[in-house]
């Protein structure tokens, strides 16, 4: 479901030489070098925030000389505004674009947050947000709220849509029948189109999906998809949607996910109702979400050019795919088995590994995916090419915490331009920072970044898997051709925390809190029996009402009473007259309490 798989991995990567499903890739083989070059020992320009650096010690102030024939003339340093990634020391501290605003010491330097003369009104650096300013806003402009989303009347970045804008949008790069489906715009259904059945999305190349959203005018238009994949490689998968789940959000969205064993090129999207005209605004086909932007890289060594220039781990995971060396992070050439690592925050579910190596060396590469022990989940192996890809299948309560890749025996370097890892926060857990927590209602609890349940239980459905069928159930699901049993309804947008409990658990938290309280009372009167019958071992003065004889005289009493067929009425109200005698008194003598209780005893087995 969305994406994911249940059993094996493949072994074999995909390579798709020098074409991307999001862009155009290009390696350019030349190298410029100059004798005359300006030596400088200052750290490479990258523009997102540093988190690992070289184990190597530097100078902390550095000066840029430039050497003539007959002077040498040092440049001042003028302090100016920050720009985030302008390559500049704006703060004259010998280094370029170190931190970010988070009050952590993220180079690793002995200062927190310097260079950091302008920020945006969420705190960070602009293009940045999140708790700890590391997460790339994705909105036009920049201009992200602190949350993540864009600003009203204010779009996307193009190729990305969805909350907070981490998806990335796969028809933008795709061949089309209706250029209209590629149409964006901050408001929703701003602009619709009539779709002609069928639609047909052709992929540049080998691609995986995780879900198609469509937003038409109605619901109407929405009813009656019939989704089928095609071929146009033999590496493709073809045939219909396997285990479809349909969700609505509202009246006007909808988001169809497929359990796709492989990769897709082509997708077509027809309507029953061939005569019946459907008023769409956009369709959208997911890639997912990018889990390695920005995370913690470590490498086995670090390469140093002829201007002293450190390569840095965060290179490869800051979005940038350009392939000139100093945009890679690349480990030393005399390391002859480098590793490269990526860690992340929490563990999670991955779906699909991208790598961009810098050149087609002809090595032989391992890619490891590692648990929060460092034990190995699953193991790929291929050829180093300009791009590969694998998919890799999850299985239940597997999790990965780390990504390890290395070069055997190698006589190269081992160069890394950009490291993508799409995928999920591991169960139960969901959100930009997988702090979340996803419905009880989910089947394992697995939910999407939004937190809409991978799948439900049966007669259930929804998002979060609360709703029940109420409307168009039986046409509805021999329109979607499902292959579970999961309803289909329409939902009205609510906030969701995920904590929302059913009826039935209800009824069960208060029918176990009932019982407790129970079994507490009941505990507590044997208890207090136990004390006072050992006081009147002791001989201790009782009150009437205390006396644990009187209880077990009553005790007694009733039960005979149970076991005869009849009662002499007499008696009976000479018993209860007897007992509110000694009630009404406010001590009684043990012996004659004996006395007594043995004559009745006696009286009341006559009448058996």
């Amino acid at each position: 479901m969305f994406g994911h798989g249940n059993e094996s991995s493949y072994a074999t990567p995909i390579t798709f030489g020098n074409t991307s499903r999001d862009f155009n890739y290009s390696y350019d083989h030349t190298t410029t070098t100059s004798s005359t070059r300006a030596t400088s020992t200052t750290f490479t320009t990258t523009t997102i925030p540093t988190n690992t650096t070289a184990t190597t010690t530097t100078t902390r102030r550095t000066t840029t000389t430039t050497t003539t024939t007959t002077t040498t003339t040092t440049t001042p340093c003028t302090p100016s505004p920050q720009k985030d990634g302008d390559g500049k020391d704006n703060d004259c501290d010998g280094y370029i674009d170190e931190e970010i605003s988070n009050e952590k010491d993220d180079d690793r330097d002995g200062l927190t947050d310097e260079d950091n003369a302008a920020l945006t009104e969420n705190g960070c650096l602009p293009g940045w947000y999140g708790t700890y300013c590391d997460m790339l806003c994705r909105c036009e402009n920049n201009e992200c709220l602190t949350s993540g989303d864009c600003k009203e009347n204010v779009s996307c970045l193009a190729g990305f849509f969805g909350q907070q804008c981490q998806y990335k949008d796969l028809i933008m790069t795709s061949t089309v029948s209706q250029e209209e489906m590629k149409f964006r715009s901050a408001t929703k259904c701003q602009q619709n189109f009539t779709a002609a059945s069928p639609l047909i999305i052709r992929f540049p190349g080998l691609t995986r999906i995780s879900w198609i959203k469509i937003e038409a005018v109605s619901k109407d238009s929405l009813k009656g998809l019939q989704v089928m994949y095609d071929t146009t490689s033999r590496l493709c998968y073809a045939g219909r949607c396997l285990e479809r789940r349909d969700i609505f959000l509202g009246t006007d969205t909808l988001i169809i996910s497929c359990n796709i064993p492989g990769y897709i090129c082509q997708i077509n999207i027809s309507f029953r109702e061939l005569n019946s005209p459907r008023q769409w605004c956009a369709v959208y086909v997911s890639a997912g979400r990018n889990l390695a932007f920005g995370k913690n890289v470590s490498m086995s060594s670090y390469s140093n050019d002829t201007n002293g220039v450190i390569s840095r781990g965060s290179l490869s995971v800051d979005g940038v795919t350009d392939s000139a060396e100093k945009k890679c992070s690349t480990t030393n050439i005399k390391d002859k088995k480098p590793v490269w690592r990526v860690t992340f925050p929490s563990p999670v579910v991955v779906f699909e590994v991208v790598i961009q190596f810098r050149a087609s060396l002809n090595e032989t590469f391992i890619v490891q995916l590692l648990d929060c022990k460092d034990q190995v989940i699953s193991t790929f192996s291929g050829i180093t090419e300009p791009r590969v890809s694998f998919i890799h299948r999850t299985r239940h309560g597997q999790y990965t915490q780390s990504v390890e890749i290395t070069l055997n025996n190698s006589n190269s370097a081992l160069s890394i331009c950009e490291f993508e890892a799409y995928g999920e926060c591991a169960p139960p857990v969901y959100g930009p920072e997988c702090t979340d927590i996803c419905s009880l209602s989910c089947i394992d609890q697995k939910c999407t970044y939004e937190g809409y349940c991978y799948s439900c239980a049966n007669g259930t459905g929804g998002p979060y898997c609360f709703d029940g069928c109420l409307e168009w159930c039986a046409d509805y699901e021999e329109a979607t051709m499902a292959t579970t049993s999961t309803t289909k309804v329409t939902y009205a947008p609510h906030k969701q925390t995920g904590f929302r409990v059913e009826n039935f658990w209800f009824y069960f938290m208060v029918f176990l809190l009932l019982c407790v309280c129970c079994c507490g009372c009941k505990g507590s009167d044997k208890r207090q029996d136990q004390v006072l019958l050992q006081r009147w071992k002791k001989k201790e003065p009782l009150l009437l009402k205390e006396t644990p004889v009187e209880s077990k005289r009553t005790l007694y009493t009733s039960q005979l009473f149970r076991s005869s067929t009849s009662v002499d009425v007499v008696e009976s109200k000479r018993t209860m007259y007897t007992s509110s005698m000694f009630r009404s008194s406010t001590s009684v003598d043990v012996t004659e309490l004996t006395e007594s209780i043995t004559v009745k005893s006696s009286r009341l087995t006559n009448y058996r």
